[in-house]
């Protein structure tokens, strides 16, 4: 599994090292996102393990992805898990017949995904 540069997927330019970056308060590079955003720790392996599964299906933000991965690049169990779930992930997609959803099914989920935010601006 390749694993970009976690800084790509939050489109910003590497930081510089530690020692020249006193914004990091000691953290990782990688623990640093989005210049609008707080700084974020670095995730743990138990974190890491409640994320896998959504990696490996492709749900995560690009900042909770940044996250995994930067994890991923210095935790070789964490890695093989994710890798072992994304490969299963990729199985399972083809298995999936490839047909196309009933006419006027998109609609359908826009208009109900329509009447579900109005409910909650109520």
């Amino acid at each position: 599994m390749t694993m970009p540069h976690p800084r790509t997927a939050c489109n910003r330019s590497p930081s510089p090292p530690l020692s020249q970056s006193p914004t990091t308060n000691g953290q990782h590079p990688a623990a640093i996102f989005l210049t609008n955003e707080p700084i974020m720790t670095e995730l743990t392996c138990q974190q890491c393990e409640q994320l896998a599964t959504e990696l490996a299906l492709k749900m995560l933000s690009d900042c909770q992805r940044a996250r995994v991965l930067a994890h991923l690049a210095g935790c070789s169990s964490c890695r093989d898990t994710a890798c072992a779930l994304t490969t299963i992930a990729d199985q399972i997609i083809e298995l999936l017949p490839n047909v196309q959803p009933p006419a006027g099914f998109e609609q359908r989920v826009r208009t109900a995904l329509a009447q579900l935010r109005d409910q909650r601006h109520l």
